[in-house]
């Protein structure tokens, strides 16, 4: 086949704009090449919904918009066109899932953060439980302890805000543990007896 037949060949397959429904036809034409080009091409984790057919379908799409810039070209220039839409729409869908963060699929059985109704009243009922035992402590006991479980202080700083030495400061916050853990053996009624500090 000559140059000058491949482009009367291609003339007559690429319809003018006007002439809509012929040129679906002859694209159609092309539809099993470019689905021959697009198999496999597009990596799973890039395709994010999209399919083979769905490259084929848009590589067409856009050769029909730009069918009357390629009047008068050979069959091959039109090939060669097609080809290189379908690599610029793979190499756009990997680009744009490499931006993409990861997919990852949620187990349905994921537990809720917020708290129920249960928790919410046993946090409560913790909190009375602790503010009692707390008040039952001796106070040099007491002070040590607070610095250290809800002030998040090292035993250093404790020992420095106490005027005592940080070892010091570490055996009043485990006398004062021990005082706890004796109320709490007793029911929480907070009746354990008091050592002296």
């Amino acid at each position: 086949m000559t140059a000058s037949s491949d482009r009367e060949r291609f003339k007559n397959s690429v319809p003018t704009p006007e002439d809509r429904q012929s040129g679906e036809r002859s694209l159609d034409a092309y539809r099993d090449v470019v689905r021959q080009w697009a198999t496999g091409r597009l990596p799973g984790w890039a395709r994010q919904g999209t399919d083979t057919s769905d490259l084929v379908q848009i590589t067409l799409v856009r050769a029909w918009r730009h069918l009357e810039k390629l009047q008068g070209q050979p069959e091959l220039a039109f090939r060669a066109y097609l080809r290189r839409i379908l690599e610029n729409e793979i190499v756009d869908r990997i680009r744009s899932a490499g931006r993409r963060p990861a997919r990852v699929e949620l187990a349905d059985d994921l537990p809720d953060p917020t708290p129920t109704p249960l928790d919410l009243v046993l946090e409560e009922e913790f909190l009375a439980t602790y503010g009692r035992m707390l008040d039952r402590l001796a106070p040099r006991r007491r002070e040590a302890l607070v610095l250290r479980l809800e002030g998040g202080h090292p035993y250093d700083e404790i020992g420095r805000l106490l005027g005592i030495k940080s070892n010091a400061a570490r055996m009043r916050v485990a006398r004062a543990l021990v005082d706890l853990s004796d109320m709490i053996d007793r029911n929480g009624d907070g009746t354990a007896q008091h050592r002296p500090s």
